[in-house]
């Protein structure tokens, strides 16, 4: 049996310290490998980058990329993750 998983949602609003962050979970964590991220990154076209980087651990990290415009608040942001 696998031990449990940690998931951590994070609902960005055009966050450009959201890259660090992940980084930071991963960063902090006891043990790392069992950590998942799911982030719903909402950023303005033409304003902001569209993505940001990921610093490893590609297949613990999921991103929605969403066009601020067609974001509906945090709540819906941390429900699509």
């Amino acid at each position: 049996m696998s031990p449990p998983r940690i998931f951590v949602r994070i609902a960005a609003y055009r966050d450009p310290e959201c890259e660090w962050t992940v980084r930071d979970v991963f960063r902090k964590a006891a043990e790392p490998e069992r950590v998942f991220v799911g982030v719903c990154w909402q950023y303005q076209p033409r304003e902001d980058p569209p993505s940001f980087r990921l610093h490893g651990r590609h297949q613990q990290v999921r991103v929605m990329r969403v066009p601020a415009r067609s974001g509906r608040g945090p709540c819906w942001a941390r429900h699509q993750t």
